[in-house]
């Protein structure tokens, strides 16, 4: 069974749409000559691209795991996210967990 050409296209199209509204982890933020990279710090970030445009509190991760009986280990992951950008341009989000950048975004502006 043959696969209509129109559909292969709005297959494609789709695809490219959609990656052109969220590029997760292929995005690159440099400020000035400065690449931001995975596990930089906040202070590193802000010394090399300033203030951001905004912070959202994302919220805290709270990961519980036992040892044995008796043992319990909790881990609690701060999550940040920084928005860097100009108007007409696409917007970078910089995104860290216990202030060490995790994961960079570039796209739209993100509604919650």
């Amino acid at each position: 069974m043959r696969i209509p050409s129109k559909y292969i296209f709005i297959q494609i199209l789709l695809l490219i749409i959609g990656m052109s509204f969220l590029r997760v982890g292929l995005a690159k933020v440099y400020c000035g000559p400065y690449m931001v990279k995975k596990g930089l710090t906040t202070a590193e970030v802000k010394n090399i691209c300033g203030e951001p445009m905004s912070i959202d509190d994302l919220g805290t991760i709270i990961e519980e795991t036992k040892e044995d009986k008796k043992t319990k280990i909790i881990r609690e992951t701060v999550v940040l996210r920084w928005t860097y950008g100009k108007p007409g341009l696409p917007f970078n989000y910089i995104t860290f967990y216990n202030g060490k950048v995790k994961r960079i975004e570039e796209g739209k502006i993100m509604v919650r």
